[in-house]
């Protein structure tokens, strides 16, 4: 799995919509469960962005390292309810 990375906000605008489908197909597809947040996150398409905060969960304080998961909050009837997409199998 490769992804783009631009310093030109032209060429990040030009590839947005690619990049909001390849990079979270790209990221389930390859199993991956860590993400590094670099300076250049905040200037991703929002898509690829929002994937992200729904999929991962910030690991260290300083919200550079995002681990694969979700966190779940106790409904009335006193249950965790909600979906989580695994993207690994077994061990």
């Amino acid at each position: 799995m490769s992804f783009f990375f631009f310093n030109d906000e032209t060429a990040r605008r030009l590839l947005a919509e690619r990049l909001s489908q390849e990079v979270p197909r790209g990221v389930i597809d390859s199993g991956c469960t860590v993400a590094i947040q670099g300076p250049r996150f905040i200037y991703q398409p929002d898509a690829i962005k929002d994937f992200f905060f729904r999929h991962f969960q910030p690991y260290d304080e300083y919200g550079v390292f995002w681990i694969w998961g979700r966190s779940f909050v106790k409904g009335a009837r006193n249950r965790l309810e909600g979906r989580f997409l695994a993207v690994r199998d077994g061990l």
